[in-house]
């Protein structure tokens, strides 16, 4: 294996939608830049500091970097490897190897009701090309083993990686005992992030605590819209528009508990950030969800998940040393998700796939290996 310093290219189009995939795409660039080039392809203002170079997307249809112009600028640059992000990828094999991260299996169906137009059909073109696009990448990658179960049910013959998500959340332990002022809860046009079950059950735990704080910034679906409107207006209902990443985290700091009642996810940010800012979670109707919280969050039943998110509000409602012990326990799991191992074992498969080691100097594993032979 030949050593240079590596070229990848990043597919960074995801980031201007704000998403779980952003911070995922921002976050693992903004690791992997100090060891390798990285040449960013995307809007020119959402590259992170320290890219190599930028290739600008503005003004193409997403499409256009799967197609065999995107082929073509990505030879360009002379990569050594280039990394889709996003679910999508290449749909042939060519001079560029490609490594191709699938974050979940959600697209795969759009039957679900309540979705728009626009997302049943970014979903369609995502099932047309990653069932051509995964048989050619050297390496796929997916994000939780919950997800990765879903994806071999689709895909038996496919071997993936799965190198968790992480936060850049600090966290820090303390005794302090949350107040328990207002539930907060992620709203969505899509019903599978669970938004009525969460209303219903805090309406059912007699409106604990007294206010329930929805994020809307994404929309909400009208049936919510209806069911809460008497809440909504009395202001026991608080809709809150779109936040800043430092508004939001503030704001999930300050909640007394995230209830997360989602059906369906490859990861689940919130969760993890929640756990991370010390907010207590409610949780685990996805199998993601679970293997992000573990035993550091309040598990909903899934046989009467209206009931036990009411059970649970009531609990945490009476009990701060309960509310205490679950932000404490969520913090120290926290810690287990790093974005920089993550990064480490990225670093190794473009490696692996390029067939280019990295410079000793310049590699994060031997660094940590040589620092810590330092050590008392």
């Amino acid at each position: 294996m030949k050593s240079k310093r590596l070229r990848v290219g990043i597919d960074g189009r995801l980031v201007v939608r704000g998403l779980g995939i952003a911070q995922f795409i921002l976050s693992l660039t903004d690791q992997i830049a100090e060891y390798v080039d990285v040449i960013w392809f995307g809007h020119p203002e959402t590259a992170p500091d320290g890219v190599a170079s930028v290739q600008s997307l503005r003004g193409l249809p997403y499409p256009a970097l799967e197609s065999p112009y995107g082929r073509f600028i990505a030879k360009s640059h002379h990569l050594d490897i280039f990394h889709f992000t996003g679910n999508t990828g290449w749909t042939t094999r060519g001079p560029v190897p490609f490594i191709l991260t699938v974050h979940d299996a959600i697209f795969m169906d759009s039957r679900v009701r309540g979705r728009r137009p626009r997302q049943v059909a970014g979903h369609r073109y995502a099932r047309w090309n990653l069932r051509r696009a995964i048989r050619h990448a050297s390496v796929v990658t997916t994000v939780s083993h919950a997800s990765a179960n879903r994806l071999s049910r689709h895909f038996p013959d496919v071997s993936l990686a799965v190198i968790p998500n992480a936060t850049d959340v600090p966290t820090r332990v303390s005794r302090q005992r949350h107040s328990f002022d207002f539930a907060l809860v992620f709203g969505s046009h899509d019903p599978r992030k669970g938004l009525e079950l969460a209303y219903r059950g805090w309406v059912e735990a007699g409106r604990t605590p007294e206010q329930l704080y929805v994020l809307c910034g994404r929309g909400l679906g009208e049936n919510f819209r209806r069911v809460a409107a008497l809440d909504v207006e009395a202001g026991r209902v608080k809709l809150v528009p779109y936040l800043t990443r430092a508004e939001l985290l503030d704001l999930i700091r300050r909640a007394g508990v995230l209830l997360y009642p989602s059906l369906d996810e490859g990861f689940g940010f919130p969760v993890l950030e929640a756990m991370a800012c010390g907010t207590p979670v409610i949780t685990g109707l996805a199998p993601a969800t679970l293997e992000v919280g573990g035993d550091a969050v309040a598990r909903i039943d899934p046989i009467s998940p209206v009931a036990s998110i009411a059970g649970h509000l009531q609990k945490l409602d009476v009990d701060p040393r309960l509310r205490s012990e679950l932000a404490r326990a969520g913090m120290f799991r926290a810690r287990n998700f790093s974005w920089s191992t993550s990064a480490k074992r990225y670093l190794a498969v473009y490696e692996a796939a390029s067939g280019v080691r990295m410079p000793a100097d310049l590699h994060p594993v031997e660094h940590e290996e040589s620092t810590s032979t330092r050590l008392p």
